[in-house]
């Protein structure tokens, strides 16, 4: 088998790719993308499965939010075809995520090869409805549900999977307390030697729960209990009325005796879904496809790259290309290649949204929130989503960076569903942009919320100085902002005048460089407390009133010298930070 794979892996990278010898067809449904060389009625049926276990899930109650985005399918006729992009020399199909696209990849079109897709299509669902399941459950549902196969105008599920029963038989069960703890650090996960057994009492376990005449009943009362974060031993309880060890016993019964039940569960299709539009696919299309399959894997990355460049100079007009070699840049830690690919992909008139929010946060991580391409990128991934929270938020911050509070509330206020990480800074943000403005009663109103979701004494004492300096507005003026005064910064014997502050600044007295890898954290004492703020640029900082015009800082304790620092408003849990500097005005 080597030989062979090795003369169609050269082909791909010299330029003979699947375009020399086979036709692909594009069949599309509502969700999903098949890309085939199957033909039209082995596509049609891949396609109609597809839909057909997607559709289980809604019925079910077990996804909330499957992908929005069509999966794509990528079939092949045979397994000649498919070897050279196999992950081994086993699989008979596999996941990729690509940059632009979720790939599920077939050897051939046939109810033998669906078990490994459904298995981790199931997990694709899961991620996209944010369910967050213990592991054994999560592989357990990806098991069970592997053996989704139509039966008439129903689908049945839970036929019984030889080899995991097999293996729950032979061996001895692992004891269901540490089966329930397991995370995805386990050895039990993880290592080789006992992950078969792993699977084996997952799948047996899931397999009792959902389809024992004893469990079936109130199954979807543990779902909701364990995906509303409740501990297992306690969802069991509260469903089933049986403790883990009841449930220990249950299950050893439940393997000896031999499952033998399935479900036959009614699937109705919206006749989109069962009347896909079939296309002839250009080769440089298919080739595309490939490219971002082999792109997306350790080992046949190299590979991709080749034919992505050779894609890219045979359609130069084309922006997936570059969007696609930019994700591999950015994996492989290439952050300034990435940078230039992602612009060329912008330049092209890509449409992918998310690609120009990970185009954005490189140009924060390497400018600052104040770079006009980044805010470019975020208006063009908010423009093609609307809906897209993170990007808006994101975007909101950087215009209040740059001094722009009246977009940047405009922005801020047209988000919709809040993390709850997330949402002390946002409604800080929101309050200070009104404070800006000029706005108490509307600064006030959000400053509240804000301190409702405080959980760090840094968010704590954020929201304190914003109320006090809310207080000092209204006792100083009947409303309106007002802006600081301008300062003086000595610049050899020259005096020049800066421009007004458009941060949030606090005074204080040096205290602590905290150095670490790129970034450092600087303390200062302000009104007796010692108070933490990011440096991600040392490069980026501004200094002012430094009396020889430069000031060296070295790691560690620092002289107790009375300063202002000018930060970006940006409380982080992680860092213990309320900010990050923009500028040190020394008194």
């Amino acid at each position: 088998m080597r030989p062979l794979v090795s003369l169609l892996l050269f082909a791909v990278i010299s330029g003979e790719s699947a375009r020399a010898t086979e036709q692909w067809i594009r069949l599309t449904t509502p969700h999903f993308e098949m890309l085939t060389t199957a033909g039209e009625k082995k596509g049609r049926e891949g396609i109609l499965y597809f839909e057909t276990v997607r559709q289980f899930f809604i019925d079910g109650g077990f996804a909330s939010n499957v992908p929005a985005k069509r999966v794509r399918i990528v079939a092949f006729r045979d397994d000649k075809e498919f070897r050279p992009y196999a992950p081994n020399e086993v699989a008979a199909a596999f996941y990729a995520s690509g940059a632009d696209n979720d790939y599920i990849v077939l050897s051939q079109i046939g109810f033998e090869y669906y078990p490994v897709a459904v298995h981790e299509y199931t997990h694709l669902v899961f991620r996209h409805s944010s369910t967050n399941l213990p592991v054994w459950l999560n592989e357990g549902m990806a098991e069970l549900f592997s053996t989704l196969r139509p039966n008439g105008k129903k689908v049945a599920v839970g036929d019984i999977i030889r080899g995991r029963l097999m293996e729950a038989r032979q061996n001895r069960l692992i004891d269901l307390d540490t089966l329930l703890a397991v995370t995805r650090d386990s050895k039990l996960y993880n290592e080789r030697s006992h992950a078969g057994m792993f699977y084996a009492e997952s799948w047996a376990l899931t397999h009792m729960l959902f389809l024992s005449a004893e469990y079936r009943p109130h199954f979807q009362v543990f779902w909701k209990a364990v995906t509303s974060g409740q501990v297992c031993a306690a969802a069991l309880q509260q469903a089933f009325g049986r403790s883990v060890a009841d449930t220990q016993r249950d299950l050893e019964r439940y393997i000896e005796n031999g499952p033998t039940r399935n479900l036959l569960a009614s699937v109705q299709l919206d006749k989109s879904a069962e009347d896909p539009d079939v296309q002839p696919m250009s080769a440089w299309d298919a080739d595309l496809a490939l490219a971002e399959i082999m792109a997306s894997s350790l080992r046949q990355a190299e590979t991709g790259r080749k034919l992505l460049e050779r894609l890219m100079s045979e359609q130069p007009q084309r922006p997936e290309a570059p969007a696609i070699l930019a994700e591999l840049a950015l994996r492989e830690g290439h952050r300034d290649e990435a940078i230039r690919f992602f612009a060329k992909a912008a330049e092209l008139g890509a449409i992918n949204p998310e690609m120009y929010f990970r185009y954005a946060m490189l140009l924060w991580n390497r400018s600052g929130d104040g770079d006009e391409a980044m805010i470019k990128a975020l208006r063009k991934a908010v423009e093609l989503k609307p809906d897209y929270t993170e990007a808006r938020v994101r975007l909101g911050f950087a215009l209040m960076d740059r001094g722009d509070y009246k977009q940047a509330l405009g922005e801020l206020k047209q988000v919709r569903g809040v993390k709850p990480d997330d949402a002390f800074s946002y409604f800080h943000a929101v309050a200070y942009a009104n404070y800006r403005l000029g706005k108490e009663a509307d600064a006030r109103s959000a400053l509240e919320e804000a301190k409702k979701w405080a959980k760090q004494p840094s968010d704590r004492l954020a929201a304190e100085q914003l109320s006090g300096a809310l207080d000092s507005q209204h006792s100083e003026s009947s409303g309106a902002a007002s802006e600081p005064m301008p300062t003086v910064a000595q610049t050899g014997t020259a005096e020049t005048v800066t421009a007004p502050s458009r941060l949030p600044s606090m005074a204080g007295t040096l205290d602590m460089l905290e150095c670490g890898g790129e970034s450092a954290r600087l303390a200062i004492v302000a009104n007796g407390r010692t108070v933490w703020f990011l440096v991600d640029d040392p490069g980026s900082v501004r200094m002012t009133n430094t009396g020889t015009g430069a000031v060296d800082f070295t790691c560690g304790k620092q002289a107790a010298r009375p300063v202002v620092i000018e930060y970006r408003d940006h409380p982080d849990s992680e860092t213990k930070t309320i900010g990050v500097v923009r500028g040190i005005e020394f008194q």
